[in-house]
């Protein structure tokens, strides 16, 4: 259910579609996961920026995400 746009960078840009960037964004952050998300940003308003990190770091945005949409 996500959108992402393609990147040569380390990081990707993914738009949830069952929530928006706000959302997503504030959902992980209170799970200890940061993103990075753009107000005033309107082309980009309802993407998140995910940084790639380490392995670990990755599963555990994985699992909340999953838990997020299984909510």
């Amino acid at each position: 259910g996500f959108t992402v746009l393609p990147s040569s960078a380390n990081f990707l840009l993914a738009k949830c579609g069952r929530l928006s960037g706000e959302e997503l964004y504030r959902r992980l952050k209170a799970r200890g996961i940061l993103v990075r998300w753009w107000a005033d940003a309107p082309r980009i308003r309802d993407y998140v920026r995910i940084t790639i990190g380490s392995r670990e770091q990755m599963e555990a945005l994985i699992d909340q995400i999953s838990q997020l949409l299984g909510e």
